[in-house]
């Protein structure tokens, strides 16, 4: 992109269900990182999100133009190429571009903002016969949370007049309002592995102990005898193998025979997948 212009102004999908991009214009700081396929953070009303810059843009006229915050990106995430295919889904489906270039990226990677409502001094030193106002429900529950978002304190104490409330108790000085920026992590899966202990190793290479404690206890000694060739083994293939067995690896655990462990499941879409190879073909003359 050109960057040498006195103005410079870019085109940005949001991903929000918003059908036009917005232009936002570009502080010379950062021209020389901009370019499509990287994400920027740009203002929205009240609010930071991130936006995809899908390409360069005259000024608008008659419209104020608000400057990109930064460019949240090294090198771009999607080419010119992958952009022509997400306008052509876009217009096949009727679906904001923004929305598609969300989806086509891995998850939770953008930068969202939220408004957090919280008592200041003088609302925590505010009596209780203060919620006998009509603002009463809202000081309760900011009361019982310090910083609560806007959407859970319309969920605890919401209403029609929730906004006109919040902005005569911040008029009065008894709340405040501000904008947190942040990511949603992604969750890592793990699993439960349940693992043979020495002590269980013990066991297994002591016959007359493990021949009376079979007597007494046979499935302890049958699922530590399924334990032994691998050693660990998903507490998923014990349930498939025993059924539910959770006071049963309760005993062993107690004995100190068996330990368990988490570990990160990692998630192959092709797991499942069955391959087949087909039986070579020769051609026939006339291929």
């Amino acid at each position: 992109m050109n960057s040498e212009r006195e103005d410079f102004f870019i085109e940005v999908a949001l991903g929000i269900p918003l059908a036009k991009l917005l232009s936002y214009r570009v502080p010379e700081r950062l021209r020389s990182g901009i370019e499509v396929g990287k994400r920027v953070l740009v203002p929205l009303g009240k609010r930071k999100v991130t936006g995809y810059v899908v390409g360069s843009d005259a000024k608008p006229e008659g419209l104020e133009v608000k400057d990109v915050i930064e460019v949240l990106d090294d090198q771009p995430l999607f080419t010119s190429h992958h952009l022509a295919f997400y306008r052509w889904i876009s217009d096949y489906y009727f679906f904001p571009l923004g929305g598609v270039i969300k989806t086509a990226l891995p998850a939770s990677i953008d930068i969202t903002s939220r408004q957090v409502i919280s008592l200041t001094e003088k609302g925590e030193n505010l009596p209780p016969a203060g919620d006998d106002i009509p603002a009463g429900n809202v000081l309760k529950a900011l009361r019982e949370k310090k910083g609560i978002s806007l959407k859970a304190l319309q969920k605890s104490a919401g209403g029609e007049a929730l906004q006109s409330m919040l902005a005569q108790l911040e008029r009065e000085g008894l709340v405040r309002r501000e904008i947190q920026e942040g990511r949603k992590p992604v969750a890592i899966k793990k699993e439960k592995w349940i693992r043979l202990e020495e002590k269980g190793c013990q066991v297994l290479k002591s016959p007359g102990l493990l021949e009376a404690w079979g007597r007494k206890a046979p499935r302890q000694v049958s699922l530590l005898r399924f334990l032994e060739p691998e050693g660990t083994i998903p507490l998923a293939l014990i349930n498939k193998k025993f059924g539910p067995c959770a006071p049963l690896l309760s005993g062993l655990t107690k004995k100190g025979c068996v330990g368990f462990e988490m570990r990160e499941v990692y998630r192959d879409p092709l797991s499942r997948e069955t391959v087949v190879c087909e039986e070579r073909r020769d051609p026939t003359p006339e291929q």
